[in-house]
């Protein structure tokens, strides 16, 4: 439980000091506006770094309805492995909005944690995390927990979602180029 408050104490303070994630620049993450309304929505853009035009990307909206803030990380397909990378910091009632990324009818995945690390949003898919620091992992994607990761990191448990789960009752969408994808952390 006291190494768990560490980590979080840890990532609150990276992320509060690292560069944002399309960053190359050394200019510190700016923290949503301590005024702004629960509800405002803030968007991030991130662009990946890929190189042909995928066939289908996502959008991805994360709202957090909880009464603490959360940290947010992605993982999504590029080329024929999958990158995770993370933190995106995000405060009690508001929302950021993340990509596109690629899928390529693959799956995106997320994981998010807060509360000191007593609550976890996680799934089936193991990936790679750094979690003293901003990061990008390419071939994150561990088939078993505790696999080693660059460093030694370890990895967490995201949650998955393809475009047959994002539109199971209409097969003719799934296909379209654009997908859009909302999560509201409760």
């Amino acid at each position: 439980m006291r190494s768990r408050l560490v980590l979080m104490m840890l990532v609150a303070f990276v992320v509060a000091s690292a560069p944002a994630w399309g960053d190359t620049t050394p200019a510190p993450v700016p923290a949503p506006s301590p005024t702004a309304a629960p509800g405002t929505t803030m968007t991030t853009t991130l662009a990946p770094d890929v190189g042909p035009t995928p066939l289908q990307t996502i959008t991805f909206e994360a709202c957090n309805q909880v009464k603490f803030p959360i940290f947010l990380t992605v993982a999504y397909p590029d080329g024929n492995s999958e990158t995770s990378r993370g933190w995106q910091f995000i405060d009690t009632g508001t929302c950021v909005t993340l990509g596109p990324f690629p899928l390529n009818r693959k799956r995106f995945s997320f994981y998010a944690f807060g509360d000191r690390g007593r609550k976890d949003w996680v799934g089936p898919n193991n990936f790679c995390v750094n979690t003293r620091a901003s990061f990008k992992y390419e071939n994150a994607y561990r088939s078993t927990a505790g696999s080693l990761c660059p460093d030694q990191n370890p990895t967490r448990s995201f949650i998955s979602v393809t475009p047959a789960l994002l539109l199971p009752n209409d097969p003719e969408r799934r296909d379209q180029p654009a997908l859009k994808f909302k999560y509201n952390f409760s």
